[in-house]
């Protein structure tokens, strides 16, 4: 009977290392042929996909320029910029507020159902009339209009991890500050949050991911050419360059740049302060 055991860990073992291999190879494969293409001309592509002929550096300069990435970069990373504060800052207050502070049960459960109503909505659904409303309102065009949008999609999402992780500090840690003649600011400010560092980093991550790489809204809201974000901006340049790949390739490594810069600055950071939350009431 031990031997048996012995012998399925081992070969569990086995098959988890070799499924874990063969991903590490194709992810490492497909960054380092993008990365590859985006040195090569598109003629020593077409010749030979895996060559290493024609490598240089030109593809970057002529792809930064002509797609004009740099104004898709800079409105990509201020729009997941505000969006990501608000939804932190909403967010930690709204998830403080349904945890800590005492409100009436019936109360309670009605608020968490429809902020998790809001996560099973599907984008598409509210497409047009969002569109509509923000054009109403004269917000279309405008980094505000995308972020009140963003907010509103991403806001269900950021409350049910937040409410997830503070349930695991303490309440009597907020009662203590409390008799301490700490108020509710004071609390959330000066102890709640550094005890959320790690959750609050990671959904940091999450939310400029997916508000960086979006394409649906950008392109839908955003329609001016000084206001595209950089994945319409890799659209519009795949449209004109169709048969460049080269210039897509480079194009689409330079988009990387503040994804990689965000990740590299944030990945030693989102294990910190996780004992913060480890005691269970």
């Amino acid at each position: 009977m031990k031997g048996s055991t012995m012998r399925e860990s081992r070969i569990s073992g086995i098959v988890g290392i070799t499924a874990l291999v063969a991903l590490t190879i194709v992810n490492v494969f497909v960054v380092a042929n993008l990365s590859l293409n985006s040195l090569r001309p598109n003629s020593a592509i077409i010749r030979t996909p895996l060559g290493f002929d024609g490598i240089s550096f030109g593809n970057y300069p002529v792809a930064l320029d002509f797609g004009n990435l740099a104004v898709g970069i800079i409105n990509g990373c201020l729009i997941s910029g505000f969006t990501i504060f608000a939804l932190l800052l909403s967010g930690a207050l709204g998830a403080y507020a349904l945890t800590f502070i005492d409100l009436p049960r019936g109360f309670r459960t009605s608020v968490k159902s429809a902020i998790s109503l809001g996560y099973f909505i599907p984008q598409a659904s509210v497409l047009i009339t969002t569109f509509l409303t923000l054009r109403f309102f004269r917000m279309s065009n405008t980094y505000a209009g995308i972020v009140f949008v963003y907010c509103f999609l991403y806001m269900p999402i950021t409350m049910i991890i937040l409410t997830g992780y503070l349930k695991n500090i303490p309440k009597t840690i907020v009662e203590a500050s409390m008799i301490d003649g700490a108020n509710h600011l004071v609390i959330f400010g000066r102890i709640v949050m550094p005890m959320s560092k790690s959750v609050l980093v990671t959904i940091t991550i999450l939310i400029f991911l997916w508000t960086y790489n979006d394409f649906l809204w950008p392109l839908i809201l955003m329609a001016r050419p000084s206001k595209r974000t950089i994945a319409v901006a890799l659209t519009m340049f795949y449209d004109d360059r169709q048969q460049d790949f080269g210039l897509l390739s480079a194009a689409v490594c330079i988009s990387l740049i503040p994804i990689m810069t965000v990740y590299l600055l944030l990945k030693d950071k989102i294990m910190s302060g996780m004992s913060a939350g480890s005691v269970k009431e």
